[in-house]
């Protein structure tokens, strides 16, 4: 085909096209979502972050369509050197921003339980035994996420155990805080290393992988998180390199690193990843390779689902009819974990994952829509493995869709997050796809989106910060009171629920309670045992994601037939 074919064809294959094009997108769905007011958390992520960034992003975009950049030519490679300096800035940047931007602290539930869980393991254990006289109060200390074993004889979260494990055994022996952010650096060098054998006479497209990365406000945020998608975006860069070797020992490598994601936290995130990068054996005839990943992921998915059924330390679990592991325990696990996720969509999986993917896009390089709208070009051609990627984009997005629309807390599109790899890879695609045309008139103004990116990244982090900060002060005002016991205000929508936090061996003084699930009598045993405080909307301050919820608990009445007993103590805040 000519240049002149090339320049004949759709016009969002040019990077004019791409710019415009991902502007009108960006800029479309920041209105269509600015008219929708309903109190839910993505809507007030929203409204704090999204919708600024996105729009910036569209002003930006839009008006460097109209600007010719300078083509990315005449570029060495990303030398080990300068591959291990960006490593060490996402390392520096996501451990100092743990402690900076977040102040330390874990916001929502999954990161508590990576936390609890973590705690557990660390003790020699799988689970925590509860002493008889606390069982009744499981889940008014433990409210969400939780294991459901029977009688409450002992807990752990319902989460599979590699993340906590990882985080228990490095724990033991440096900062826990340090493992993501060191995961985040091993997860930049291991895709480096992938683009560079995709792209091996691409050095342009290396960089585009590697700027990606280094840009990314999801990579650098959730690395100052304990979440368990850092160690996902790690594994799925690691093995994709591994994979491209394709040597004996790198496919090995690949399957011992597959079956590590398969248990890091939940089942799925990782064989929608690598599925269809395996698939591809099939197309090439190797069969033998083929059956070596499939016997082993099954094995894999079979001992992760029977997981909390044989191993967490013998109880029943509730709602199991199987104790034995193996294929029933598997079915339970689709019975109880899968089957009540599945629900017909709805004007809110609508708008959760467009809310979601703005998200996403706001939380990345501004780079990163356009490219991959040029990445179309490779996808058509099936060109490498650009087709495989897209597809667990795809999949993935499709089982969300149908299954998990809501995300919650999230730095960016968290759920994606083991997918950065095929995001970036396309994009690398989608510039080297440009190449082809060798016009410098193809030329995207690259430098000007990654620098128009910078002041992206400092407002989502401020913002963060700001968020966060009223969570974690008030986190702070529990512990300090002078009480045995805490009850704390969790209705609303302001999630004071994950302020609802103790330990597995119910060592930390006050223990707090969600009174949502205590009975007066339990109250009243609590008032037997040693002093309560309660606390109040007022006392704590929290960001009003949902004044309108339909959670109505009357607290005020509990507030004021304790504060005439003996037992009650007033808030010291």
């Amino acid at each position: 085909m000519t240049t002149g074919a090339n320049r004949a064809g759709h016009w969002r294959n040019r990077p004019n096209g791409a710019l415009i094009t991902a502007s009108l997108l960006l800029g479309f769905f920041t209105l269509l979502l600015s008219v929708i007011d309903t109190d839910t958390l993505p809507r007030y992520y929203f409204v704090h972050q999204d919708r600024w960034i996105s729009a910036y992003f569209a002003v930006v975009l839009g008006l460097l369509a109209f600007f010719r950049g300078a083509p990315l030519s005449g570029l060495s490679p990303p030398r080990p050197r300068e591959i291990a300096l960006a490593a060490f800035f996402v390392v520096l940047v996501s451990y100092l921003g743990h402690h900076l931007v977040l102040s330390g602290y874990p916001l929502t539930r999954d990161e508590l339980m990576a936390e609890f869980d973590a705690e557990i393991f660390a003790s020699g254990e799988l689970s925590a035994g509860l002493a008889p006289q606390w069982r009744d109060y499981v889940v008014a200390m433990a409210p969400h996420f939780r294991l459901p074993i029977q009688d409450n004889a002992a807990w752990v979260s319902a989460y599979l155990p590699m993340n906590a494990m990882l985080r228990a055994g490095f724990g033991s022996i440096f900062d826990p805080a340090l493992l993501n952010p060191l995961l985040a650096g091993i997860g930049l060098v291991a895709i480096c290393d992938a683009a560079k054998r995709l792209f091996p006479e691409n050095a342009a497209a290396q960089w585009v992988v590697l700027g990606g990365y280094c840009l990314s406000a999801q990579v650098l945020q959730t690395g100052m998180t304990s979440y368990a998608m850092t160690g996902h975006l790690a594994t799925s860069s690691v093995w994709l390199s591994l994979f491209l070797r394709d040597t004996r020992w790198s496919h090995v490598g690949a399957m011992a690193v597959g079956v590590l994601a398969i248990g890091l936290h939940q089942i799925a995130f990782h064989p929608l990843f690598a599925g269809p990068i395996i698939l591809t054996l099939l197309l090439h005839r190797r069969w033998y390779l083929f059956a070596a990943y499939a016997l082993t992921y099954g094995a894999a998915i079979l001992g992760f689902t029977s997981y909390h059924s044989w191993i967490v330390g013998g109880y029943a679990i509730q709602g199991s009819t199987s104790s034995s592991g193996g294929g029933a325990a598997f079915f339970d696990f689709l019975r109880n974990q899968v089957l009540p996720l599945l629900r017909m969509p709805s004007i809110s999986s609508f708008l959760f994952t467009e809310w979601n993917l703005l998200r996403f896009f706001s939380f990345m390089p501004a780079f990163v829509l356009p490219l991959l709208l040029l990445s179309g070009r490779a996808v058509k051609s099936n060109r490498g493995i650009s087709l495989p990627l897209l597809a667990g984009l795809l999949i993935t997005m499709g089982l969300l869709f149908f299954v998990m629309p809501y995300q919650g807390h999230g730095w960016g599109f968290r759920y994606l997050h083991g997918l950065l790899p095929n995001v970036l890879l396309l994009c690398a695609y989608g510039y080297a796809s440009l190449k082809d045309d060798d016009s410098e008139a193809n030329a995207l103004p690259l430098r000007g989106m990654a620098l128009a990116t910078l002041p992206a990244i400092v407002f989502l982090m401020v913002s963060s910060q700001n968020f966060v900060t009223p969570y974690a002060e008030a986190s702070d005002v529990i512990s300090r009171q002078d009480s045995d016991f805490v009850l704390v205000d969790t209705t609303g929508g302001d999630f004071a629920v994950d302020l609802v936090r103790n330990d597995p061996y119910l060592r930390n003084r006050p223990l707090v309670f969600d009174p949502r699930y205590l009975t007066r009598p339990n109250i009243e045993e609590l008032c037997a045992r040693g002093t309560i405080t309660t606390l109040r909307k007022q006392d704590l301050s929290l960001p009003a994601i949902n004044p309108e919820s339909s959670d109505k608990s009357d607290f005020a009445a509990l507030y004021e037939w304790l504060s005439t007993e003996e037992c009650y103590r007033n808030p010291a805040v």
